[in-house]
């Protein structure tokens, strides 16, 4: 009786690894639009923390 569950133990698990692994496509949805592409390289992230919100400041690299 033990051999058995852990026979059904290692099948089920199978089944379970097979079928997520068919499921590739799922990132296409957040990739619609394209790549990005950013044109420069981010110098500093400044954070202020607000109630259940966060305001980011994005400052470019500039180059002189």
């Amino acid at each position: 009786m033990k051999s058995f569950a852990v026979l059904l133990t290692i099948c089920t698990l199978g089944l379970i690894c097979l079928y997520s692994s068919c499921q590739k496509d799922d990132y296409r949805d957040f990739t619609k639009g394209g790549e990005i592409t950013y044109s420069s390289r981010l110098d500093t992230v400044m954070v202020a923390p607000g109630k259940e919100r966060l305001q980011l400041t994005l400052v470019k690299k500039t180059i002189l």
